[in-house]
């Protein structure tokens, strides 16, 4: 072989090891609460959490505090530390990731302060 394919497959090497060991994933570590038949996943993790039930009008509300993020279901409708984010059936999973909220899936936009 001549130096040149030396130099070539050396630069290969090296350049194939330093991006495969490069490239990291990032793992987020996150709380997870089943409210009723509802399940809610808050993104950062936090050990500062609790969660209350109450009936109010008839009506069971839940609350989980995770961190700095508060969630309150109530009346089927799903409420973000003070913003109100549609409708939230039975069945369905919310996570919130740092403010984002998606349920289903899909991302939810905040409707209105209540």
């Amino acid at each position: 072989m001549n130096i040149r394919m030396i130099w070539l497959l050396s630069f290969c090497g090296a350049y194939v090891f330093i991006v495969g060991c490069g490239s990291k994933t990032k793992v987020e570590k996150y709380s997870e609460i089943q409210l009723g038949t509802n399940i809610i996943k808050v993104i950062p993790y936090s050990d500062e959490t609790s969660n209350s039930s109450h009936i109010e009008n008839g009506n069971e509300v839940f609350e989980y505090k995770c961190g700095g993020t508060t969630v309150i279901v109530k009346n089927h409708k799903i409420k973000v530390n003070g913003k109100l984010h549609g409708i939230f059936d039975n069945g369905d999973m919310a996570t919130i990731d740092n403010g984002e909220v998606r349920v289903n899936g899909e991302y939810r936009f905040q409707d209105i302060v209540y």
